[in-house]
């Protein structure tokens, strides 16, 4: 692959990116409703953007389920308002919290060592040169290990299954969303994993609850930005 592609390749990253975070303000803020269907030329000359970088932006969508595929191919927005994306935030920090009670000394200590590496590797981010930031999805990776880790192990599959579903309804606001809970967001997940390997139960669920309240504050100061 040559330098001219790489480049072209990490613009058209990029554009996608951007037009992501875009499509996700105008779902957020009304100006796309629930139930209006997509149509790729609209919102690239909308957004100002080629249909290429839109298309990449609608397959991540959908893949989050803000989107879902009607019949005949259209994409529609699955109908959410701001109180479905709070009410799912707190029934995460119901439960979250108790799952990571539950997993302390369940969790092989060679699979927290290993979240320890990948928390390191991203922290470390925070100590280069400003305008630097971590590959496109690593940080999402990293977030996704910790979490789902707690929930294989916190031995109680329904609890699992309902966080994940509702874990899923909050992904559209991650560290691409927020980039100014990076080193937070690093701190928070570092002081979590330190209560899991000295198996302290208490302290993990009071971490959790610490680090989703901190999310959840962070999210509707976002959330009120766009209205």
């Amino acid at each position: 692959m040559t330098t001219d592609r790489i480049v072209v390749e990490k613009d058209g990253q990029r554009l996608a990116r951007l037009a992501y975070e875009r499509l996700i303000d105008l779902i957020l803020s009304g100006q796309i409703k629930g139930g209006e269907t997509i149509q790729e030329r609209r919102l690239a000359d909308r957004l100002g953007v080629s249909r290429s970088p839109i298309r990449e932006a609608l397959i991540l969508l959908e893949g989050e389920g803000i989107l879902t595929r009607q019949s005949g191919g259209l994409l529609q927005v699955k109908q959410f308002t701001v109180t479905d994306y709070v009410q799912s935030l707190q029934i995460r920090r119901l439960l979250e919290p108790e799952a990571a009670r539950q997993a302390v000394g369940r969790i092989p200590p060679a699979t927290l060592a290993d979240l320890r590496t990948k928390l390191q590797a991203l922290r470390d981010f925070a100590d280069r040169p400003q305008g630097l930031e971590p590959e496109d999805g690593d940080h999402r990776r990293i977030d996704d290990d910790l979490h789902n880790t707690i929930l294989d192990h916190c031995g109680n599959a329904l609890m699992a299954d309902i966080v994940r579903d509702v874990r899923r309804k909050t992904r559209m606001f991650d560290l691409r969303r927020l980039p100014e809970r990076f080193v937070q967001t690093c701190n928070e997940h570092e002081h979590l994993l330190d209560t899991l390997e000295r198996s302290d139960g208490d302290a993990a669920a009071a971490a959790m609850t610490a680090h989703l309240d901190a999310v959840f504050q962070s999210i509707v100061t976002r959330i009120g930005e766009l209205y």
